[in-house]
């Protein structure tokens, strides 16, 4: 009967065969969906990654709150844990940029994602011409596909009043990503092998499992099942 349970879990259906989903694992569907999303590129090839070897960048308390501000929303680090986190920021290295400098050329292999911490940033395409479409100012935040995607860069971006960036490069990103997966992953696979009911699972049993777990949080006396 486990193992029918562990089948039903990862095809997410109930015992009477129709989906009834809840809203708290509606919502797990989607946190896990956009976990999914961040680190499916990095979880394809590790071979970019193999020799990451963690950089910090020192910032003040202000730039690192600044940062963060800016991250908060992202899609991009959606999946990533507080300590990702953490750690994608201190590796986030400071760029002075300079009117007129180029920071992107369109067409070009993307490595690096940029939050704007001052000045303006230029956005231009060729096939449109010399003027700017679009401005990236202060609180901004460009290049995210070129962590997910070795992709060319969809658009020139220039800078159009002298300023600063923070940037991060993609094999960190990477690097964080799977390095954090891996060690979430086997916290996960010994705390479920202490489980008494689950004792006699095989490995791809526990893997199917580990790969519906989702984490739920609650609030001090919040009711977990009733």
């Amino acid at each position: 009967w486990i193992s029918a349970l562990v089948r039903m879990g990862a095809n997410g259906d109930s015992p009477g065969g129709a989906s009834a989903q809840s809203p708290a694992s509606t919502a797990n569907k989607k946190k896990m969906e956009k976990r999914a999303a961040v680190s499916a590129e990095a979880s394809s090839s590790t071979d970019e990654v193999a020799d990451y070897q963690k950089v910090v960048y020192p910032k003040t308390e202000e730039a690192r709150a600044f940062i963060f501000s800016v991250v908060a929303d992202s899609a991009l680090f959606a999946g990533a844990s507080a300590t990702q986190r953490a750690e994608l920021v201190d590796a986030m290295q400071e760029r002075p940029c300079t009117d007129s400098e180029l920071v992107i050329q369109q067409g070009d292999d993307g490595q690096h994602f940029f939050v704007v911490r001052s000045g303006e940033f230029g956005v231009y395409l060729k096939q449109v011409g010399d003027a700017p479409v679009h401005k990236y100012k202060p609180g901004g935040s460009f290049g995210e596909l070129a962590l997910l995607y070795n992709k060319p860069r969809a658009a020139t971006i220039r800078c159009t009043a002298a300023g600063v960036l923070y940037q991060l490069d993609r094999a960190t990103f990477r690097g964080v990503l799977i390095a954090g997966q891996k060690t979430a992953v086997d916290s996960s696979l010994r705390m479920l092998k202490k489980v008494p009911l689950l004792e006699g699972l095989t490995d791809q049993q526990y893997n199917q499992l580990l790969s519906i777990l989702a984490e739920e949080k609650y609030e001090d006396g919040q009711t977990v099942c009733a």
